[in-house]
Formats: structure tokens, sequence, C-alpha cells
């Protein structure tokens, strides 16, 4: 078997117009970071029942004491080493697997950990097109909040010893006008959401691309964005293109190791890859 394997030139490619040097992959995430983690003001609520009782009234009350006084009325649900289990049952627990698509909060909701519960908030952010902010987000502790003036917020943190993260404080209300724009809707985001779209055409057009993104979320997505995301969700399953042609050296030496008869030529121009040559020992033998 003889193989002949080349590099295809940039003008066939589709989306060719998109260099990309000139579309940094990591450029809508940095401005994300940069966002989002805004520190703001610390401490809400007293005690679980008043938190229950204000959060159900739209009322915020704030106490710097929240965490200590929360963490250790739930410490002591029964007085006993079955509080774990006992929490649980009375709280909801959140499951990312059905209920990431479209969160629902509720106070005393319990979640796997701080990831999972910052992750929730994005995607509700994402899917009812409102555009938080984390005014406090912390490695324990995440406070998030609506615009100015809407009265939706909601407040959780870590408990440590029993290793999960609860809802203390969730007001459900929105006055303020959806978005069609969402910082949360980054390059990073849409190539793990349509990955699988991805990979079943990996051709597929900026412009299907945008429309779809378009018709899913009702949002309005730049396409210099759309293409950071194409080329993040190639990568995650084709792997990284400069990594695999890398590889090429150790698959030569493994193969000529292998079967020290057959011809394997790499060619590269100025250490880019070029050319790749195969001819196995059988069919030398067999033609020649």
């Amino acid at each position: 078997m003889t193989m002949l394997l080349t590099v295809k030139s940039d003008e066939e490619s589709s989306d060719s117009s998109f260099v990309e040097s000139d579309c940094d992959l990591t450029d809508d995430d940095e401005l994300f970071d940069k966002n989002v983690d805004v520190h703001g003001e610390v401490g809400i609520g007293t005690k679980t029942s008043k938190i229950i009782d204000n959060a159900s009234r739209g009322r915020i009350d704030d106490d710097s004491e929240t965490d200590y006084k929360l963490s250790d009325e739930l410490r002591n649900v029964d007085g006993s080493s079955k509080d774990d289990s006992m929490m649980r049952k009375r709280f909801s627990e959140f499951r990312a697997e059905t209920n990431m698509q479209n969160p629902q909060f509720e106070v005393g909701m319990l979640f796997t950990s701080m990831a999972e519960f910052r992750q929730a908030v994005r995607e509700y952010s994402i899917k009812n097109r409102y555009i938080l902010r984390m005014v406090k987000n912390e490695k324990d502790k995440v406070r998030a909040i609506c615009k100015e003036g809407c009265p939706w917020l909601i407040y959780a943190s870590w408990i440590t010893d029993k290793k999960t993260t609860q809802v203390k404080r969730y007001d459900s209300k929105h006055t303020c006008k959806k978005d069609f724009k969402n910082i949360y809707v980054t390059s990073s985001w849409l190539a793990k959401k349509y990955l699988d779209r991805f990979r079943i055409d990996p051709k597929l057009s900026l412009t299907v691309f945008g429309e779809t993104v378009t018709t899913d979320l009702h949002a309005t997505i730049a396409r210099t964005k759309l293409y950071r995301a194409k080329r993040k969700a190639l990568r995650l399953f084709e792997g990284n293109e400069v990594e695999q042609y890398a590889k090429l050296w150790d698959y030569a030496a493994k193969f000529k190791k292998s079967d020290s008869g057959s011809t394997l030529l790499i060619r590269c121009n100025n250490i880019v890859f070029k050319i790749l040559y195969v001819c196995l020992d059988a069919c030398k033998r067999r033609f020649f």
C-alpha cells in the first residue's frame, strides 16, 4: 500500500476570509473573566426561616454573620450524625444532567459544588436572556444580581462539614427587559454546546451556525465569535493540529522500527508539514 498525504491550502478551506491571527481564540473569554468576577458587598440575611420569608417578599437584609448562623443552624437540624441525610431530604437537590439546560432555583436548594452553582447561574442567564452580575464571587460564596433596579437576586455558599453548596437567599422576580446580548455566551461556551453538531458536520458554515444559534438562544452573536467557537469545537474532537503534526515524527520512528523494510518519508517546508509518503514493504516486494 502506498499513501501520499498533503496539506490542503488555505484557499480550499471554508470560512477562509477569517485569519486566525486576527481572531484570537481567547479574546471573548478574557473579556468574560474581566467583567464577571467583580467583587461587591458582603453579608446577607440572618436565620434560615427569616431568609426564606424575606426572599418570598422580595426583601433584602444585610448581616455580616450570615454564613455562621446559617451554617450553624444547618449543622444542627436534628442534633445528630444523621444531619446530612435529613438535610438532603428536606431540601431539593440540583441535578446537573437534567436541570442544567433550564435551571430553576429555590431557597435551600443543594449543589454538589460552588462551580456547579456558578455554571447554573450562567446557564440561567443565557436561557432567560438576563445579564446577571456576580457581585460577590469568592471560593466559598457567590452572590448574583440583575440590572440596577431589578430585584432579582441569588446567594449561595459552601457548607464545609456537609460538603455541599446551598442557596441561602433567592428573589426570582425580574422587572427589567430581556437582552439580545449576553457576556456569558463566550466562544468556549458555544463550542461545547454545539460540539455534537460540528462532530456531525465539521464543514458547517458560519452563516448556518449563526442562524442556528440565533434561533436557539434568541441572541445576536458576532461573526468573529462564531468563528472562534467553530475553531474551538473542531479542536475539541480533532485535537490541536500543531500537537497532532508534532507526533508524526514519533509515528515515523515506531513505524520504521516495526517494519524496517517499509518506506516512510516526511517532507516539511520551513518546519511546516507538507507531505507524508508511505509504502509498505509487502507492496514493494510485490510490485517491484
